[in-house]
């Protein structure tokens, strides 16, 4: 795995220009984010990040190789028509492959330019643990891939575990599962670095 500022380097000598030389802060106001509703006791999409053309959204892992040399969040809380925040009740694990069991409230996929590549073990396998989560998102899409599943309240501390990369025109899509009641209003907060190519 490369360093992750070895990654901005790389970047800026392929033409990028580092916007800023600071994570960004894009919420839900951004035009690149678009919210939707969500209905009660369904698996709805509530948000779409699309990465703009000539740009990339990158963030750095709290475990990645090397550290993090600035500080980066990814936040997001889902509220109901009276502005309470949603999945406070009682869910159910949901099985997974291999008889895994996890809790799942929130799914987040990245659209990707090419389906992955099956003749790979590890792809075999990720596929075959990962192909229940997409048939709940009712996804037929071979290029969306899960980045991340879980409880909601573990989202905001749990999902930048590990670094992302969004590279122009691709989605990262967030899903509710089974809220409490309608989603009507969604916050979104992410502090990442915007790349952008040189004309």
């Amino acid at each position: 795995m490369i360093v992750y500022k070895d990654f901005i380097i790389r970047m800026k000598e392929k033409g990028y220009i580092y916007k800023d030389d600071n994570p960004i802060m894009i919420d839900e106001s951004n035009p690149m984010v678009k919210t939707f509703v969500a209905k009660k006791g369904l698996t709805d999409k509530i948000l779409e990040l699309t990465c703009p053309n000539g740009t990339i959204i990158s963030a750095c892992g709290k475990t990645h190789e090397g550290g993090c040399e600035k500080s980066y969040l990814c936040d997001i809380k889902c509220f109901d028509k009276n502005n309470k925040e949603l999945f406070h009740g009682l869910h159910y694990s949901t099985k997974l492959g291999y008889g895994k069991h996890v809790l799942v409230e929130i799914i987040v996929t990245k659209t990707l330019y090419n389906e992955p590549d099956k003749s790979y073990k590890k792809v075999q396998e990720w596929s075959e643990f990962i192909n229940p989560i997409l048939k709940m998102i009712g996804s037929e899409n071979p290029c969306e891939h899960v980045m991340w599943i879980g409880a909601y309240q573990l989202f905001n501390t749990e999902f930048l575990n590990t670094s992302f990369n969004i590279y122009e025109n691709q989605k990262m899509t967030f899903y509710a599962v089974n809220p409490d009641t309608d989603v009507e209003k969604v916050e979104f907060k992410l502090n990442a670095d915007i790349l952008e190519k040189q004309v």
